[in-house]
């Protein structure tokens, strides 16, 4: 296991977000985001967040790709990142995490999923940066104000 308080956990936005055309400035950011953790090795994925991102990829995006398109992009961070598995354990732990915090199941998921496998920072621009939960830090990468640094 890495070092946690170096790791990070990316939702989907952040992957979404590299293949939309239509979002120019986060798309170079989400790019950035992507390539500094694909090099330092410090980046993990969730099998939800793969599936998220391939929906999202080929339906809710202004020019969806075409579905072998996000396949290979979906399925070459499969192979290259670590990708966290979903079991019973993280799906009660987001069940507990969703309840306590009033969050969403899928927000619940991601939270439980960093946290049981000692992943220190979810890195997403759908929730409240700098927040805290269950010793998880939210990060929003895509703001100017985010040190790209940390990801080396």
């Amino acid at each position: 296991m890495r070092d946690a308080l170096n790791t990070f956990l990316v939702d989907s936005n952040i992957l979404v977000y590299s293949v939309d055309v239509s979002e120019d400035a986060k798309q170079l950011r989400a790019i950035e985001v992507l390539s500094r953790l694909d090099f330092s090795q410090r980046g993990f994925v969730s099998v939800q967040v793969l599936g998220e991102s391939y929906n999202s990829m080929t339906t809710r995006i202004a020019i969806p790709l075409a579905g072998p398109v996000a396949e290979a992009i979906v399925l070459g961070i499969a192979e290259t990142w670590t990708v966290i598995d979903l079991n019973a354990n993280v799906v009660r732990e987001a069940i507990r995490i969703s309840r306590r915090f009033q969050l969403s199941y899928w927000d619940g998921l991601l939270f439980g999923a960093a946290r049981l496998n000692g992943v220190s920072t979810l890195l997403s621009e759908d929730m409240q940066d700098r927040q805290v939960v269950e010793g998880v830090k939210i990060m929003n990468p895509l703001q100017d104000s985010f040190d790209l640094t940390l990801l080396d």
